[in-house]
């Protein structure tokens, strides 16, 4: 039985694994498609930014900021720095 070529089993990786946004579905989504060379070696895509749901809708976090969860008077939602 033939398996195929490595690019062609690649090719279904990124077919099957892909959430639509580019996010790898074997990971929970949390790391992007793996390039070729890291499908190869077994090696774990890039970290993807996370979502968080929030009454404004989705937005992504960004690793390292935090967000002011105290209401201002000037800033009634708090604001990200």
């Amino acid at each position: 039985m033939n398996q195929g070529t490595l690019e062609q089993r690649y090719d279904i990786y990124c077919s099957c694994a892909n959430d639509g946004t580019g996010r790898d579905t074997t990971t929970g989504s949390r790391t992007w498609l793996k390039t070729f060379d890291q499908w190869l070696d077994g090696i774990e895509g890039d970290p993807a930014p996370a979502e968080e749901l929030t009454p404004e809708g989705i937005q992504l976090v960004i690793v390292g900021a935090e967000r002011i969860t105290a209401p201002t008077e000037a800033d009634k939602q708090g604001q990200l720095w």
